[in-house]
């Protein structure tokens, strides 16, 4: 009578794991998520980004992702000026030109490379993420302000 029973709990711990192993296989590839942008997208934006940098053989380029349209979204870290890495920022590429977060530019300029990166569906990192958290708690602070609570 053993032999029933062991057969059983191996036959359901199978089909637990079979089950469980299906349920991630669907989470990881549900259609919401991001897709790859075709080669030619990911080509297109790889030579507008190192067209624009100072030093093109330093990029190291982090994933490509699709945001729709033609979007397509990446992030690079490249030496500076001071030929150190500074670190990987966020860029959006569509209809031909790039958008790259560039440390050092004016805040205004900053503020509308991080808007137009996150405005494109793109993940924002490093410095234009912190900017970005940073205008928020502005703005909550003004709100705040100008509701005299």
């Amino acid at each position: 009578m053993g032999k029933p029973l062991q057969i059983t709990t191996f036959v359901s711990a199978g089909l637990a794991i079979f089950l469980t192993g299906f349920a991630l296989h669907s989470v990881v590839r549900s259609p919401t998520a991001a897709a790859s942008p075709p080669d030619a997208a990911i080509e297109g934006a790889r030579a507008a980004v190192l067209a624009i940098l100072r030093d093109p053989d330093s990029a190291h380029f982090g994933a490509f992702t699709h945001a729709g349209g033609d979007a397509v979204c990446g992030s690079v870290n490249a030496k500076n000026g001071f030929g150190g890495y500074s670190g990987l920022e966020s860029f959006v590429y569509s209809g031909g030109a790039v958008t790259i977060f560039e440390p050092g530019a004016p805040h205004d300029r900053q503020l509308i490379e991080a808007y137009r990166i996150q405005g494109a569906g793109c993940p924002v990192v490093g410095e234009a993420a912190q900017l970005l958290r940073y205008e928020a708690g502005v703005g909550d602070e003004l709100a705040r302000l100008r509701s005299g609570r």
